[in-house]
């Protein structure tokens, strides 16, 4: 990689209420691949607006502002951010890293982190913000007492504690040579990503609950494949193919 294209401005909040709603306030100011990241955010928020929750100097989250993007790196952007996390995670030594789509981070069946992809249209061209937040120091019973039971971080996980300075440097690099190889060569940058997606993915190929957030309603299916669009494709109990995309529908696996 010749050139730092992410993070050459960027800033470190002691405290913010989010990373990701402070870049969207001030978007058109901030300049191409600006950077914020905090360790105690006190209104983060995941996909569907669900409250993500920060536990200080514990967890970290990321910010990423990318401008002027094109729809192949936008539907690409989500499986960037959660192949990225784990690439930096597993250069950490750390094993067993999964994929839960779309954007969750899964070890041992507890959701480490999340990856939340947030576009704004300005003019006639699309920016997008993608945050990242990372659960890295808190124990068990951190979870246990905000009743986070599908919670977990990667020293509750894994016994390894990861300094969240080090983790957000590392993060920064890999994200760059992604980015990098992107801008270079981004039919074949794609192809890795989705390669690398699908083959540390759990949802695929077992029995799922599908709800629909909108309607409330929810049917049983079996997941077959996920696309290029990132949406999912499942085969319901009268095998017919449907395409689930993110926004409308949540997966919960079947025992």
């Amino acid at each position: 990689m010749s050139e730092q294209l992410i993070g050459k401005k960027l800033t470190h909040f002691e405290t913010i209420d989010s990373t990701n709603s402070f870049i969207l306030r001030n978007i058109e100011t901030l300049p191409h691949g600006f950077v914020a990241y905090s360790s105690n955010q006190t209104c983060a928020h995941g996909s569907k607006g669900r409250k993500w929750v920060e536990f200080k100097d514990k967890s970290i989250g990321i910010s990423i502002l990318f401008k002027q993007v094109d729809s192949q790196f936008l539907c690409a952007s989500t499986k960037l951010g959660c192949v990225c996390v784990r690439k930096t995670l597993c250069d950490f030594g750390v094993e067993n890293v999964k994929i839960k789509w779309f954007n969750d981070i899964i070890i041992s069946n507890k959701k480490v982190a999340g990856v939340l992809g947030e576009s704004q249209i300005c003019g006639r061209t699309t920016h997008l913000v993608l945050g990242v937040g990372l659960n890295l120091l808190q124990q068990i019973s951190d979870f246990e007492e905000h009743g986070l039971f599908y919670a977990g971080s990667i020293f509750s996980q894994t016994g390894k504690m990861i300094k969240l300075n080090e983790f957000f440097e590392k993060f920064l690099y890999n994200l760059n040579e992604l980015y990098f190889n992107f801008q270079n060569e981004p039919s074949q940058t794609i192809k890795t990503i989705n390669k690398t997606y699908l083959k540390n993915c759990l949802t695929i190929g077992i029995k799922l609950k599908v709800l629909d957030n909108f309607t409330q309603s929810s049917f049983n299916a079996m997941s077959k494949d996920i696309l290029q669009n990132g949406n999912l494709l499942v085969e319901t109990a009268d095998k017919k193919l449907l395409e689930l995309t993110p926004e409308q529908f949540s997966v919960f696996p079947l025992d």
